[in-house]
């Protein structure tokens, strides 16, 4: 930023940090006679811009289609950058920018579909201090989102599964089907779907789904990545598996369920020395886990998956 006399230049770049070269540049020429208005003009100018560059296609239409108010349109960004971090705090800092979003403008689905995925996550994760009321809050906010004229898959999607974790699995599958049906061409709405395709046991579809949704989303959470590992793991493409499993960890490194699909594959293929060490980091990660309260929070259709899995894990030699 300079400023000479009455004119000011703002220069704004973003660096792809791994390649060392930048997506993307701009300068902005103003009269500083107001400093606020040239503040917000030239935040909103950059906002527009990384849609353009981050969010290119159906997913940042929908966003700027629908948050018409610009602070409400800033805060669901803070919101989302949070939120896919997938972590605990942030995830409750994300719901925090959601619900503001929300009260900002009650009349679009957005902030309760972004709130009900929050809700869902604390549930899934066993994150909040009441699983069973986070689920039924994600069900709450969903519902609420789904009922609005611009409800646009992703609420669809939440429901879905708040009816996985209740183990009503053609339930599951029907709204999620709904939600990619609202929303083909929409990352999110896929890369979850897949999840829930997944823990019924239908892995083809869940690879084809979760792996459309990384090729085509400039930047995906590291859940996409745990998906697909999961998949490709319950496949028994157990190279495949680690190595995707190798990146969700390079992008989120405390990540547990990249650990155990590691441990897992690793003891599959009797490569005992690589699965004590992912089974290590897990431990460490999580001192109290043990394989039976995991495998008592995974919503699996068929138990002979979920045996598999476990087995897996134990020969790793996580605790029983």
């Amino acid at each position: 930023m300079r400023r000479s006399g009455p004119n000011l230049r703002v220069s704004a770049e973003l660096i792809d940090t791994h390649a060392g070269s930048a997506i993307w540049t701009e300068t902005y020429d103003r009269l500083f006679d107001d400093g606020f208005e040239v503040q917000d003009e030239i935040v909103e100018r950059i906002i527009t811009a990384l849609d353009v560059t981050l969010l290119r296609g159906e997913q940042a239409a929908v966003w700027h289609k629908t948050l018409k108010d610009r602070y409400a349109l800033e805060t669901f960004y803070r919101g989302v950058e949070q939120f896919f971090k997938l972590q605990k705090d942030p995830i409750l800092r994300a719901r925090k920018f959601f619900e503001v979003v929300d009260k900002r403008q009650p009349r679009v689905s957005t902030g309760a579909t972004w709130v009900a995925l929050c809700h869902w996550f604390d549930a899934f994760k066993a994150w909040g201090e009441n699983p069973a009321a986070s689920r039924a809050l994600a069900g709450d906010w969903a519902e609420k989102a789904i009922g609005m004229e611009d409800a646009d898959g992703q609420a669809h999607m939440v429901l879905g599964h708040v009816h996985l974790m209740n183990r009503r699995f053609d339930e599951a599958l029907v709204t999620g089907r709904e939600a990619v049906a609202l929303r083909p061409n929409c990352t999110n709405a896929n890369g979850f779907f897949a999840n829930i395709l997944h823990f019924c046991g239908e892995q083809d579809d869940a690879i084809e789904h979760v792996t459309w949704s990384i090729r085509y989303s400039p930047i995906y959470p590291p859940f996409f990545a745990d998906v697909l590992a999961l998949a490709l793991l319950f496949r028994d493409h157990f190279k495949a598996a680690e190595a995707v499993a190798g990146e969700s960890l390079r992008v989120n490194p405390g990540g547990a369920t990249a650990q155990l699909v590691r441990a897992a594959a690793y003891s599959a293929r009797e490569m005992s020395g690589d699965a004590r060490e992912a089974a290590e980091r897990v431990i460490a990660g999580d001192p109290d886990f043990s394989v039976q309260r995991f495998t008592e929070k995974q919503p699996y259709r068929r138990p002979s998956d979920l045996e598999a899995f476990a087995s897996r894990l134990i020969a790793a030699g996580l605790p029983a």
